[in-house]
This record gives C-alpha cells, structure tokens and sequence, in this order.
C-alpha cells in the first residue's frame, strides 16, 4: 500500500506536533490533514511549528467539533487531550464513524479503559493506543532477543524513569497534578513509556509492592514512586520513577535472562551495557513492513503507518485496547499498594487520597 494514509487530531499541542513532525521529517504515508481545538490560537501555534517543519504543509483547523467530525476523508482519528477529556471524545469520535486512537495514558481509571473499548466495539470501529516505544528499532530488537532460546529465561528486569519538571509545569493548567485531571502523577504521566515497553516486553504483573510520595512539588499526585515484584512470567522487577531530577529526562530498562542481559537508556542499546546471546535477528519492522528511519528515533510515525495499514484491512502490528490494558493494570497494581502499603497480589486494594480512592475502586 502506498496511498497516503489521511488522519485527524484532537488537540493543538504538543503530542499532535510530534506526531505529526514525526511524520513529516520521515516522510511517511501516513499525513496530518485535520485539526480540532476549541482554542484557535493553539491550532494556529501548531500549525505555524508545523509550517517551519514544512513550509508546504497544508492543514484544515477546525474549532467546532461536529464540523472537525463530518469529514469523510480520516483513516483515524487521533485523540491528543489531557487524560480528563478523553472518553467523551472517544464517545464522539466513535459515534461518528470514525476510528478511535487514544494518546497514552490510555485511560484514568481501568473503568475508563473498558468503556472506550465498549463504545467502540459497539460503533463497529477500531481502537489504538499510542505506544510509540514498543515501534523503536532497538525495543523491537529486544524483544526478539529476550524471546530467543539462547537468552534464555528473563529472570529480572528494571525500570528507572528520570524526568525534570518544575512547579511551573504543573502551574500552567489547574487539571495538572490532580487525580482528577490526570489519573495519576509520574508513574501514570510520564513513566507510562518505560511501563509501556515492560508490558509490551514481558506482559502482566503478578503481584507489586510499592511506595509514593510528593516530595518536591505542590501537587496532590505522586512525583516520587518506587516498586518491587513479579511478573507473572515469573520474572523479578524493579520500577523507580520522579519528576524531581534537576535537568533532563531518561528512561532506562534493564533485561537479565539466564544467558544475557541487555540494556536500553531513552529505547536504544547501551552500547557495551551488556550479553546478547543468540543471533541478531531483523526487527520485526520488517515483518510489518515498515522501514526504520536512519537516526533510530521517530516511533510517532511507525505506529501511524501501521496503524493506518490495520484499518485498510491489512495485517499490521497494532496495540490496541486490550494490549494498552496490560500496561494500565500494571500502573493501577502499583497504585493499590502505595495507596494500602502492602502488597497487590492480581489486584485490589484502596485508599491514597479521597479522589484516588473513589476513582480506583473499579479495579476489579
């Protein structure tokens, strides 16, 4: 398939841009045609950045949702909000006609979750989590060494997720560091890359015990979480996370098996970090059909494509709800035990905060 692959997006900031600036710089099929914001001025701010990606560029911007909707012309619909927003747009977008792809975090709640899936089996049309990692050449890589015979069995892994982010961040917006506007601190919001890639890599977790804290902001959510467990491979885990650190961000994934050990800081190999047994086997890209870009980076516009593919009727890796819901679990596991400090073994507890608490008893 080489036609263009035509999508849409809700919301003018900054994940609609790097998807679309993804697509841009790797000239891809898949093309940003269509924006929806109710804020005119933030569609104009994304379509000037845009515009200096590539001064060709021609974009509709749309401030009324019903007009953005009536288009017959998207393969998807790509829904860029902050996490309150998202499951009546999906709702919209789906009774529409139109296919539904989530921006992670994919939902709040796993309530959230099960209900956009729901409202898009019943309007016959697809669901996608944005998970833009698991498409890294490097994390593909990974994934079929660990699964190979001579890595043998993963024994442990770890995640450490290290962000800056200032007072002011979470002062731009009142929904910011709330249980409200986003679900969750750290561990939801930005570690939700590195969860993503565990899950992706290692499935669910069997049972979690874990601590949270907000140290160094003003915010009711968490900046600060630690956790410890077991996959239900059987696999041993660690996850660290913050917001705290002073300059940067990095995220760093560790695999040890009976045979190897590999490493991944920011989704690429740590050159000399460690063991990879076995042979080097092609990424599973090329399986897809969809060629790696040169600089290693740019997953935003793998996924699009495949995502695109997938809704033509052709065969395309995909994550789609259900694969997001591994993720999502894992998080709220992690939760339940901050919010209890005991151990979540498969499950549920409650208590953190009172909002926390209301919007995580749907665990089940």
């Amino acid at each position: 398939m080489n036609e263009p692959i035509r999508f849409g997006a809700i919301g003018g900031g900054m994940a609609t841009y790097l998807q679309a600036k993804s697509c841009i710089e790797n000239k891809s099929l898949a093309q940003l045609i269509a924006v929806h914001d109710t804020c005119e001025l933030a569609m104009q701010g994304l379509y000037a950045g845009l515009q200096r990606v590539d001064p060709s560029l021609t974009l509709d911007l749309n401030s009324t949702l019903s007009g953005f909707l009536a288009r017959d012309d998207l393969d998807f619909v790509c829904i860029n909000t902050p996490p309150f927003a998202k499951l009546p747009l999906v709702k919209a977008v789906a009774g529409a006609g139109h296919n539904v792809v989530v921006e992670k975090p994919f939902a709040r709640t796993l309530a959230e979750a099960y209900e956009m899936m729901h409202v898009c089996d019943e309007a016959d049309v697809s669901l996608d989590v944005i998970s833009q990692h698991r498409f890294d050449p490097d994390v593909q890589r990974a994934r079929d060494i660990i699964s190979h015979p001579d890595f043998g069995e993963v024994t442990y892994a770890e995640l450490g997720s290290y962000w800056s982010r200032c007072q002011d961040y979470f002062d731009q917006a009142d929904w910011r560091g709330t249980w409200q506007g986003e679900g969750g601190g750290v561990l939801m919001n930005q570690a939700v890359h590195g969860m993503d890639v565990l899950a992706y890599l290692l499935g669910g977790f069997d049972l979690v015990t874990a601590s949270a804290s907000a140290r160094d902001h003003d915010i009711e959510v968490e900046d600060c979480v630690s956790a410890e467990g077991r996959f239900l491979t059987g696999a041993d885990f660690d996850v660290s996370a913050t917001t705290n650190c002073h300059e940067g961000d990095a995220e760093c994934l560790t695999f040890v098996g009976e045979q190897g050990q590999l490493m991944l800081r920011n989704y690429q190999f740590i050159e000399g970090s460690g063991l990879y047994a076995g042979p080097t086997i092609e990424p599973a890209l090329a399986r897809n059909g969809v060629v790696a870009d040169a600089s290693g980076h740019g997953g935003h516009f793998r996924q699009l494509e495949l995502i695109g593919r997938g809704v033509r009727g052709e065969h395309a890796e995909r994550v789609t709800g259900a694969d997001a819901l591994i993720t999502l679990r894992n998080t709220m596991m992690i939760y339940y035990s901050t919010m209890n400090g005991s151990e979540v073994v498969e499950g549920v507890n409650s208590k953190f905060k009172p909002d926390a608490e209301s919007m995580c008893s749907y665990l089940k």
